[in-house]
């Protein structure tokens, strides 16, 4: 045991010696930069200027091109770049662990001289240039048990003169380290390979003379004898009873976890705490039990007022203790709180119950849940979508199974017996289900297929959802069929009964009139009064028959539509002049609001203004005597609006969407002459010049409202012409 114990101490010792070389060698660099830019009377030089100068001089000369930015966005510039920033933060690096730490924890003094100019730095008040020729008896060296000479030529190629307190195969590692770059290398890690081309143009010191000297037998041991420093801190810790400090206050505090939660107000453990894995929190028990030591040193380090130093800032000692045991403070409630929440969540299987703190609050619950929603979705599975995903479930379910149970070895064949016959009862669940939700849809369609479309299906199909809502949307959609040829057989018998009336009554009156002018008796006066009767019964008889043919045009889209610019405020005056007489003869005064600008539209010209005839001579016939009408034009910007309003004679007890069919009469008794096709064209000629006709009651005011597009889309010339 205790040979073992001495091969432990020289290994360690041999670890130690090695680092102290590594940190002379950062040393030596750190030491270099800084005498380097005393030469320079202060001005400051970066590491990568020093070090690298041919690389840093490629760049600047890359910086200062006229087209930099082209060079900027290339990928071996970049590179460049990245290394020499990558050195400077290395440098950097070194010199602060180099002043800090390495020259505190080795009690190191150094001692360097610039061969050219003479000019030195030191940290000791010694004279260390006097080591120089000394060789370890008598003199300055006596008070020294570790000090080296290092000297650079002019070419930066080293040699060590002297070298005492430490082995020979030491100095020869120091060398090999300048020789090999090795502590650069191992900083740039996977990097190096990537940078190693720059590495050839990497300079060292040059005519530098460089002294390390350190006191203390042990100089080299600095981390064994931190070691035992803290071992006997942390020893002393225990002694006065800090762990029974510990574990009291982890008593109270799940105290507290357990009986806050009572006081409603507060209301403690009602949020992410309840539903905290028991894992995590057997986790957080675990690092909190396992922080002690941890906590321990810190505690020790924060009394000494060594776990944060500050001694090379501009922060006092007064804000480096506030900073210090601030920082302690907090981690301590990091600590606390992890073990409070975790009490939070435990707690929360009273008031959850075992069964369900187990399916919400364990990572096994969870996935049973998990595993009995997939085969629930496994019921449900849309036919309409790809399969592998649902596969996939299945297969992955049952290959864990499996896994399972080869882990069990030979177990697990005996395992698969009552697996396989549990798997047997589910699938054949499954299929019996499958089954009657195949029957049940089965007899709906058959009673579809038997005219019944008022069939219902309000069980649930699973898989054969999906069917169901497209048999229920092809039930609508054949209600909705039947409804259309009812209403299209009711309008052809309105159509034979309205054309039969409308044509029967002006011919039947003109059969009347030639029969009685057969009479030759007839004055002349009666005869010319017969014939003015005659004439005006066959123009009524043409302009029904015109009327059909255009509205059998319209419904058929063979109307050709010879689009041009129409003014159509100018339009609306000319209809309403050309009616004058009509209008002055109605007794209807007529409002008309027009925009002061003319409003050009891309209208067929005759077909608009059959538009707005129909809709004038609409207003005359039905409009109540002795009241006013409207006509307004609004330009919208994209649209134009046309609006004429009128009272009605009559009441308006029809429906707005009918009364613009064909052969529909806002007079239903028929005794005003009109053939019923008037806004029926009024509304098919609009719509084929892109527009929108729209009709509104409100009591007796009766509305029209025409919508055109001042730039109307895919509208061609001749609606209609291309089609067979």
């Amino acid at each position: 045991m205790k040979s073992q114990n001495e091969a432990l101490y020289k290994a360690e010792e041999e670890d130690n010696k090695e680092e102290l070389i590594k940190r002379l060698y950062m040393g030596v660099y750190s030491l270099y930069k800084d005498i380097v830019i005393q030469n320079k009377e202060d001005e400051y030089i970066t590491s990568s200027e020093l070090y690298l100068p041919k690389l840093q001089k490629d760049i600047s000369n890359i910086e200062n091109e006229e087209n930099y930015e082209e060079y900027s966005a290339n990928e071996p510039y970049n590179k460049k770049v990245n290394f020499i920033q990558s050195f400077d933060i290395m440098l950097d690096d070194w010199s602060r662990e180099f002043y800090g730490p390495t020259l505190d924890m080795y009690g190191l003094e150094y001692y360097i001289r610039d061969d050219k100019t003479s000019n030195f730095l030191t940290n000791s008040i010694a004279d260390l240039s006097m080591l120089t020729e000394e060789t370890g008896t008598g003199g300055l060296s006596e008070n020294y048990a570790f000090y080296t000479v290092l000297k650079y030529d002019e070419a930066g190629k080293l040699s060590i003169p002297v070298f005492y307190g430490l082995e020979e195969n030491k100095k020869e590692q120091l060398k090999g380290l300048e020789a090999t770059k090795t502590v650069i290398r191992e900083y740039f890690d996977a990097k190096y390979y990537q940078y190693s081309q720059y590495f050839n143009g990497l300079k060292g010191p040059e005519n530098q003379t460089i002294i390390f000297a350190a006191k203390g037998s042990e100089f080299y041991n600095v981390y064994t004898t931190y070691n035992n420093t803290w071992q006997s801190d942390s020893y002393a810790f225990h002694q006065v009873g800090f762990i029974y400090v510990f574990i009291a206050a982890l008593a109270i505090i799940t105290l507290l976890g357990l009986l806050l939660p009572f006081i409603k107000p507060f209301q403690i453990g009602q949020g992410l705490a309840a539903k905290l894995l028991i894992e995590l929190c057997i986790v957080g028990i675990g690092a909190v039990l396992g922080l002690y030591e941890s906590l321990v040193i810190m505690g020790t380090e924060t009394a000494q007022e060594t776990f944060l130093i500050f001694d090379k800032t501009i922060i006092s000692s007064f804000g480096a203790k506030i900073i210090n045991y601030s920082l302690n403070y907090v981690i301590w409630l990091g600590v606390f709180f992890l073990w409070f929440i975790a009490i939070l969540s435990i707690r929360s299987v009273f008031t959850k119950g075992l069964k369900r703190y187990i399916k919400e609050n364990t990572i096994l619950g969870i996935c049973y849940v998990i595993c009995k929603k997939t085969i629930l979705s496994i019921r449900k599975i849309d036919l309409r979508e790809a399969s592998n995903k649902h596969i996939l479930k299945i297969v992955a379910i049952n290959f864990i199974v499996l896994v399972l149970f080869c882990t069990m070895w030979v177990a697990g064949i005996v395992a698969l017996i009552p697996y396989s016959i549990v798997l047997f009862f589910i699938l054949r669940k499954y299929y019996q289900d499958l089954r009657q939700k195949h029957q049940i849809l089965l007899e709906a369609t058959g009673k579809m297929g038997k005219g019944n479309l008022e069939v219902g299906i309000p069980e649930e199909l699973g898989v054969f959802e999906p069917l169901k809502e497209e048999l229920t949307k092809l039930q609508i959609g054949f209600k909705k069929a039947v409804e259309e040829e009812m209403k299209s057989q009711r309008m052809k018998t309105d159509l034979i009964t309205n054309v039969s009336h409308d044509l029967k009554t002006p011919l039947t009156a003109i059969i009347t009139y030639i029969n009685l002018l057969k009479d030759n008796n007839l004055t002349e006066e009666e005869r010319n009064s017969y014939i003015e009767t005659l004439d005006k019964k066959s123009m009524r008889l043409k302009y029904l028959i015109e009327d059909l043919f255009e509205m059998s045009k319209a419904t058929s889209k063979t109307v050709t539509m010879n689009l041009v610019e129409v003014d159509i405020t100018a339009l609306i005056k000319q209809v309403q002049l050309e009616l004058a007489d009509k209008v002055e003869a109605s007794e209807i005064e007529f409002r008309t609001s027009f925009p002061e600008e003319k409003v050009i539209l891309l209208l067929d010209s005759e077909k608009t203004y059959r538009i707005i005839e129909n809709l004038y001579i609409n207003i005359l016939k039905y409009a109540m005597t002795h009241t006013r009408a409207y006509v307004e034009v609004k330009d919208l910007g994209e649209v134009v609006t046309v609006i004429l309003k009128n009272v009605s004679a009559t009441e308006m007890d029809f429906n707005t969407e009918e009364i613009s069919e064909r052969f529909v009469r806002g007079d239903k008794s028929r005794n005003t002459e009109g053939s019923g096709l008037g806004l029926a064209i009024v509304k098919s000629f609009v719509e084929l010049q892109g527009g929108r006709f729209t009709l509104q009651v409100d009591g007796d005011l009766f509305k029209v409202i025409l919508e055109f597009m001042k730039r109307p889309n895919n509208q061609t010339n001749d609606i209609g012409a291309d089609e067979s």
